[in-house]
């Protein structure tokens, strides 16, 4: 247990179904009507996450599976034309607090691919690091998660059950707002953005356990499957902790995993956080829609939880924060 890293809780979702789909250029055409469809049928999104490769954008959202068959006709038919993969019966592991620590990152994914446990996606919150992987597959990710991390005597319920007045109940609410009513607006500037596409192979070398040795820290992480089973792994860190972590990385080109560098650029981030998020449907369509009216260049971003994190170019950042702020009830 001394070797293991501590975590506060882990949390397992209901059963899920997983859309990634490519967008080209800058447009996020595709993802703005599926978010559109999605807001119109009142269905919140729990997770959704996004990384820029060359000209393309891959969006990754989840949507709660029950919510999914409601929605109009095909969706699948709907989306044809580019590529797009569907996974019918996904879950979420939510670990956290994640403390912006490589550590846990490189050590969870390396385990479960030893395990030989699928990763569909993985993404950050303000305090969790979120694992997507078959439905089926969630207890046997956390029995491998728990050999390299361990959990206080008193954590909570691995699937925790919302009460009222004592009693359990079915449902949640979920609820729409005109203006999103927000903690508050975060600007980090002058980060750097550092993409890796490989082979999933390449999560089972033991270079993936360097990452976090130095104590470096992420700002944001994504992790997507491509086309051809590809993975993608954006980092978004600090200037200061970049060449650490670029050297575990360039560590794995040569290897046989078709590893290769994809991104390196500075960046600047704009986050907030709002109740329930995870609750409200349309959040996700009111940012995405609002932001492209500023003409920035979106790097990667992330909707998780109760967070959302806009990746842009460096020196980009305010304008994208005063556009949000029109869409935002900001204290």
């Amino acid at each position: 247990m001394a070797d293991t890293l501590r975590l506060g809780g882990i949390t397992l979702s209901d059963e899920l179904v997983q859309l990634d789909i490519l967008d080209s250029g800058d447009s996020n055409e595709r993802l703005l009507a599926l978010l559109g469809r999605i807001a119109s049928a009142r269905v919140a999104i729990p997770h959704l996450h996004q990384a820029r490769a060359g000209g393309e954008m891959q969006s990754t959202l989840c949507l709660p599976a029950e919510d999914f068959v409601s929605l109009s006709h095909d969706p699948d038919g709907e989306l044809d034309g580019q590529w797009c993969t569907v996974r019918r019966s996904v879950g979420t592991i939510s670990l956290f607090p994640h403390c912006f620590d490589l550590a846990l990152y490189g050590r969870v994914i390396h385990v479960l691919h030893k395990r030989g446990i699928p990763v569909h996606g993985i993404s950050s919150s303000v305090s969790a690091l979120v694992i997507h992987t078959d439905y089926c597959r969630l207890e046997d990710a956390v029995a491998a998660i728990l050999t390299v991390c361990h959990l206080p005597e008193n954590h909570t319920p691995l699937r925790p059950v919302p009460l009222l007045d004592g009693q359990a109940v079915e449902t949640v609410a979920v609820y729409w707002e005109p203006r999103m009513r927000i903690y508050g607006m975060d600007i980090q500037r002058e980060l750097n953005l550092i993409q890796l596409e490989c082979d999933p192979e390449a999560f089972i070398h033991d270079q993936w356990l360097q990452l976090g040795a130095r104590q470096e820290k992420f700002r944001l992480l994504v992790t997507q499957t491509g086309e051809e089973r590809r993975s993608r792994c954006m980092f978004l860190i600090r200037q200061n902790d970049h060449s650490a972590i670029r050297a575990v990385l360039t560590g794995l080109l040569g290897k046989n995993f078709r590893a290769r560098l994809i991104a390196e650029e500075q960046a600047d981030m704009v986050s907030f956080h709002g109740p329930h998020f995870h609750d409200r449907y349309g959040i996700a369509e009111l940012t995405y829609s609002s932001l492209k009216k500023t003409g920035c260049r979106m790097l990667a971003s992330g909707c998780t939880g109760t967070s959302v994190n806009i990746v842009v170019a460096g020196g980009q950042a305010e304008a994208v924060a005063e556009r949000l702020r029109q869409v935002c009830i900001v204290p």
